[in-house]
Parts: structure tokens; C-alpha cells; sequence
């Protein structure tokens, strides 16, 4: 039976952030980076055009970061992927403001080791 292929878009300022992500989901089963993206307005960019089903972005971004998007996706009112918010700051005031705007997950990180596993589960609830 095949793995059904989870897309993934990564949106971050930092290319070695997106770097590094895409090489951890690529070592796993059934996770396949589509696009990335440098800031928040890029990012809704991809999410037209490519239709990920889960959008990791970084909550400080130059412009635009994690909330501004969020915001932006739900008065699109279309078809939005699964978000999961990172950020360097860990604080519980951040992963509070992304909950409550709609993401499905947060990380600090330094804790993107289990962002595979957090994109799985992501994916089973949605």
C-alpha cells in the first residue's frame, strides 16, 4: 500500500531554516517539501499555487510573519492547509497568539526535531 504523500510548504527568512527543514521532512516516509518561501506574502503566494496541505512558517518575518498569514487565510475563506507555527522565541505568549489564530501547532526551534511527527498528526486530524 502506498504512503499517501503529505505536501509541505516552508516559509521562512532564513535559508538556512528552510534548508534544514527540508532536509529533516526529506528523510521521512510520506513527507515531500513542495515550495518554500522567504516571507508571508510569498507564502499565500504558494499556497494558491501549489495547494500544500500543511504550511510550516516562521511567526517573525520581515513584512509579513506567521499571524499576518494566518489572518490573510482565513479572510481568503478558501481551501487553507493545516499550519504549524516556529519560531526562536518559545515564549507562551507566541504559541498562545497562534493557537488562538487558527494554527494547529506550534514549535520553538529548537525543538524541530518532532516536527515530522507533528505534521503527521496535523494531517490525521484535518
Amino acid at each position: 500500500m502506498a504512503v499517501r504523500q503529505v505536501r509541505v510548504l516552508l516559509a521562512d527568512d532564513s535559508p538556512r531554516i528552510r534548508e534544514a527543514l527540508r532536509g529533516l521532512l526529506g528523510s521521512w516516509d510520506g513527507l515531500s517539501v513542495v515550495a518554500e518561501a522567504s516571507d508571508g506574502r510569498e507564502a499565500l503566494v504558494e499556497v494558491e499555487k501549489v495547494r500544500p496541505d500543511v504550511l510550516v512558517v516562521d511567526l517573525h518575518m520581515p513584512g509579513m510573519g506567521a499571524l499576518d498569514v494566518l489572518n490573510a487565510l482565513k479572510r481568503n475563506g478558501g481551501v487553507s492547509p493545516v499550519v504549524i507555527v516556529i519560531s526562536c522565541d518559545a515564549a507562551e505568549k507566541y504559541r498562545s497568539l497562534a493557537l488562538s489564530s487558527g494554527a494547529f501547532g506550534f514549535l520553538a526551534k529548537d525543538d524541530l526535531g518532532a516536527l515530522p511527527e507533528l505534521i503527521r498528526e496535523a494531517v490525521k486530524k484535518s
